[in-house]
């Protein structure tokens, strides 16, 4: 063992402390604050009356992803540094009840502004153990005040400033990071890098590659409709045109029909469910009177454009975001080795009253090889609408495609149609 400086050791038991502090006076902000009770083995997690380890009694027995408000903060009168939460339940079928439980199955929910929109930094990391945030990577001074930033608990999200990591003459590797969550957010710091956990974004984004969709009842020229069906009624009037989001395949694209996110991490350190950990968004869809738009030369029929840049619509709508439109699941396995995100959408553009619904159905793995988080296989496999596009990413690098640039039947693949079967499978590249 290397000639290390008591003082080091002592600093290196400090920043050893696996939960934060609480704050003076327990937890006095009048925002409140809320968790997911989430078992790193089990399906399920206990809290206790008394906030002692192997005493107490079992208040309730609550699944995984139960919400709860954390109430206080308490170290164990045994083991001062051993953490306990007292929480209120907020849902389900044990609401209102109140109990202690252990730092380990706490799992603070990251605010949704870690996810929404392409102005905030994706995170690349969660910390999986509690440690102290330094101003300097040196654990000889890491008992100092002066040296602590704060200590960032178990699921606090993080992006990372240095493309390679700091290791000290200790041998201790250290991430220069900033912190995007909880009390800690905005704050820039190092950590040590064993307590932290990559993070997979897994990203769907459907969307229309032309800027404007011309009404199916007023195309160019004649719609693909089989030689048996009648011809169409002259509906022009009463068909608009609708907006599409004018781009090709993009993972930070401004414009999108739907999108929908997801944060994951193996050994189940985030929640499953929650603000931070999911997010979802229809875009803004406006409505044109058809001669507002034109055909686009050399574009398949649906392909339109508006004549002027500054034509007023005549209707904007947003569709909300809700379970039975846009709803992301996400199942880790027990031993957190197998994470699994289904994506599922069901909406229709609302400022077109009789269009049917976009419907996707699409579920991703990832599978860690041994316990390395460079080493991960990934998993799509589900079906899509023949309309629109579609594209998937995971933490930035597209896995899937759809186009439908060039697509005859355009908007009528919304219709009832065989779907567009999906699957994908390899390593993910680091």
């Amino acid at each position: 063992m290397p000639n290390v400086p008591l003082r080091s050791l002592v600093a290196l038991a400090v920043a050893m402390v696996v939960v934060a502090s609480p704050p003076a006076g327990g937890q006095d902000k009048a925002e409140k604050q809320y968790a997911h009770l989430q078992h790193p083995k089990g399906p399920s997690a206990g809290i206790k009356s008394e906030p002692v380890l192997g005493g107490g009694e079992l208040v309730a027995l609550l699944p995984n992803g139960t919400k709860v408000q954390i109430l206080q903060v308490k170290g164990d009168p045994n083991i001062p540094s051993y953490k306990w939460y007292q929480v209120k339940v907020v849902d389900g079928g044990k609401a209102g009840v109140v109990g202690w439980a252990s730092f380990e199955v706490v799992k603070v929910a990251p605010p949704a502004a870690a996810l929404q929109g392409t102005k905030s930094p994706v995170p690349d990391g969660v910390v999986a153990r509690a440690r102290l945030l330094l101003t300097k990577p040196d654990l000889g001074t890491a008992a100092e005040p002066g040296n602590q930033v704060g200590t960032a608990p178990v699921g606090t999200l993080l992006r990372s400033l240095d493309k390679e990591p700091y290791k000290d003459d200790l041998a201790i590797t250290w991430r220069r990071v900033a912190i995007l969550s909880g009390d800690l957010k905005g704050k820039n710091g190092w950590v040590a890098a064993n307590a932290v956990t990559k993070v997979f974004e897994i990203r769907l984004q459907a969307f229309i590659p032309a800027p404007v969709v011309g009404g199916p009842f007023h195309p160019p020229v004649s719609i693909p409709f089989p030689t048996t069906f009648p011809p169409p009624p002259d509906l022009r009037p009463l068909t608009p045109a609708v907006s599409g989001d004018n781009r090709t395949f993009e993972y930070d694209a401004k414009s999108s029909r739907a999108k929908q996110q997801a944060l994951v991490a193996f050994g189940n350190v985030l929640p499953h469910k929650g603000d931070g950990v999911i997010f979802r968004e229809w875009g803004v869809s406006h409505a044109y009177f058809p001669f507002q738009a034109e055909h686009v030369p050399g574009k398949v029929w649906w392909w339109h454009r508006l004549k002027s840049p500054d034509a007023p619509a005549l209707r904007t709508e947003e569709l909300e975001p809700a379970d039975a439109n846009s709803k992301v699941t996400i199942v880790s396995d027990e031993m957190g080795e197998r994470v699994t995100v289904r994506l599922q959408l069901n909406g229709t553009v609302p400022v077109a009253d009789f269009a049917p619904e976009v419907n996707a159905d699409l579920t991703v793995q990832l599978r860690r090889i041994g316990k390395d988080d460079d080493r991960v296989e990934f998993k799509v496999v589900g079906t899509h609408d023949r309309f629109p596009s579609y594209e998937l990413y995971i933490n930035a690098r597209r896995v899937y495609e759809y186009d439908v640039s060039n697509a005859k039947l355009g908007p009528f693949g919304l219709f009832p149609a065989p779907p567009i079967v999906v699957e994908r499978a390899g390593p993910l590249v680091p």
